[in-house]
């Protein structure tokens, strides 16, 4: 289990921005998956016409989400698993299940993800309301006309012309109703196959197709090891490469000059990234101490009003809440202009 956090652990971190960029860079026409089967499966000599990234579907969107959303939800459960009670418990009930005769991915449905999936459902949600207001990914992979709608509020808000800020405060409150009934049509879809599934979940059955289960899910995850693995390949060749014409595998030459020109024309905005991020996560520390300690000096857990008033920035959307902080700053200002 620690092996499996050593090597999720890296992938987490990488920002949303950069893995959108390196699935651009894999799923282009003249990108990695491109250049691994041409010219000898396709006949390619050249870049063909393609519709990724930026398709009107929102593939891409999906994909890049999809990507970088799974490690943290599988270091979730890892987390999860890694407490003591629960996981001795839900261990015991595995190999009780397997004892009586069920399939291991059987056993893992019936006894182990009933028990698993309330410490789940938090982080389930956060990523549901992050997708559905994402900003970075949908601008770099998803379409431009129309835009997502988070995107179009980030346009609407930064446009030279003031009125549409209106507009984009409408589109943020839509935003937060869109991300509230996702969420809320969640809950209900959670209540609804728990229904459909009581009866199943204790019928006795010992098996339901495991074999073919068992292919599809290694097929699955060796795909989406290697499609992570060539997305980060291909975005640290992109970094270095110098002239790489299609359909050659590897660059004909590599250069230092894209760091060169990034670090004279964004020496600013890297500091201002680094200063942002070091302070906000010392900010975010101290405010989670004090909670522990509370906790402490109280010799009880938080109430659960305190608990849904840490936990809500999880479940609004980004786009909504920054729009919030934006107005209370310009508020603030104009008061201490008019004192």
């Amino acid at each position: 289990m620690q092996r499996i956090e050593h090597l999720l652990s890296p992938i987490l971190v990488i920002p949303h921005a950069a893995a959108a960029i390196a699935v651009g860079f894999l799923i282009a026409p003249s990108g990695m998956f491109a250049r691994l089967i041409s010219p000898w499966l396709t006949g390619w000599e050249m870049a063909p016409d393609g519709m990724f990234p930026h398709d009107p579907y929102g593939i891409s969107i999906i994909l890049g989400l999809t990507l970088k959303e799974l490690p943290f939800l599988l270091l979730m459960a890892l987390g999860a698993l890694a407490q003591p009670e629960l996981g001795k418990k839900l261990r015991q009930q595995y190999t009780v299940a397997l004892n009586l005769g069920y399939y291991p991915i059987t056993a893992f449905f019936k006894a182990v993800l009933p028990l698993l999936y309330p410490f789940l459902r938090l982080p389930i949600l956060a990523v549901l309301a992050y997708s559905s207001a994402s900003v970075e990914i949908p601008l770099i992979l998803g379409p431009n006309t129309p835009p997502t709608l988070a995107v179009s509020i980030i346009q609407w808000f930064n446009d030279v012309d003031l009125t549409l800020r209106i507009k984009a405060s409408a589109g943020a409150l839509l935003q937060l109703v869109l991300t509230a009934g996702l969420v809320g049509f969640w809950l209900g879809g959670e209540k609804a196959i728990k229904a459909m599934f009581s009866v199943s979940s204790i019928n006795g059955k010992r098996h339901y197709a495991d074999a073919i289960w068992q292919k599809i899910t290694a097929i699955l995850t060796v795909g989406v090891i290697g499609f992570m693995i060539l997305s980060l390949a291909g975005l640290v060749l992109w970094a270095f490469a110098g002239f790489w014409r299609f359909p050659v595998m590897l660059p004909e030459q590599f250069v230092l000059l894209h760091f060169q020109s990034a670090f004279t024309q964004m020496s600013t905005p890297l500091v201002n990234t680094l200063s942002i991020g070091a302070v906000s996560t010392a900010f975010a520390v101290f405010l989670t101490l004090l909670c522990l300690e509370a906790e402490q000096l109280s010799a009880k857990p938080l109430s659960h009003f305190t608990s849904f008033i840490i936990y809500l920035p999880l479940l609004v959307p980004s786009i909504a809440f920054l729009f919030g902080l934006v107005w209370l700053q310009q508020l603030a200002n104009h008061q201490s202009e008019f004192f």
